[in-house]
């Protein structure tokens, strides 16, 4: 049967009280003087070194804690301390990642926002310049064919007017044929009277 040793104790008050010739004579408890000149120094005003050190805002450990650490314990708290270290500082460095990320996505989501906007604006603007491109085309094509129902009623106009002048000059010249006629019959029948007026003429 093996028998262990126990893991050893850091304690604060270990030391061993055996050896005076360690210990300097002044911090012997059982000297009367420097008892007295210790009581004298406590009912007296501490020095600010004291006051300080002695100061509340600095937490106090229990002495049985100081005295009753293990030393392997303290090697696992020093492990413990190094391993929430490296988890701040890998925390730190997480977040300033998450907001480099972020603040990348922000401006992505931006640079989107304005292609789409911009896209959307040139998509509008293609539109506008579709319906003027065929509002033109209606208006040229209204007045081609306003021209054309234009020049074809000229034209119609114009091939009335032709045969009304014709109509009128076939009139006339019939007119002047029949005039011609009637002059001609009216001279050929004066002329046929006038040798009958002259043999009843007395000589």
């Amino acid at each position: 049967m093996v028998v262990t040793d126990p893991d050893p104790v850091l304690s604060l008050g270990s030391v061993n009280s055996t050896v005076p010739a360690v210990v300097p004579p002044w911090m012997n408890p059982s000297s009367a003087a420097v008892t007295s000149s210790l009581s004298s120094c406590t009912s007296s005003t501490p020095s600010p070194s004291m006051s300080l050190w002695l100061s509340p805002s600095e937490p106090v450990m229990d002495p049985e804690m100081n005295r009753l650490v293990p030393v392997q314990q303290l090697g696992s708290l020093v492990q413990y301390c190094k391993e929430v270290e490296e988890g701040r500082l890998s925390w730190l460095h997480h977040k300033k990642e998450a907001t480099w990320r972020l603040s990348r996505l922000q401006q992505q989501l931006e640079s989107e926002k304005a292609r789409k906007r911009r896209e959307k604006i040139e998509e509008t603007e293609a539109k506008i310049r579709s319906l003027r491109e065929e509002e033109m085309a209606s208006l040229s094509r209204i007045e081609n064919e306003y021209r054309d129902q234009l020049s074809e009623l000229q034209r119609e106009a114009e091939s009335k007017e032709a045969k009304l002048i014709e109509a009128w000059c076939s009139k006339h010249a019939r007119l002047a044929k029949l005039v011609d006629q009637n002059w001609v019959n009216a001279a050929g029948a004066s002329s046929l009277r006038l040798p009958t007026t002259t043999s009843t003429r007395p000589n």
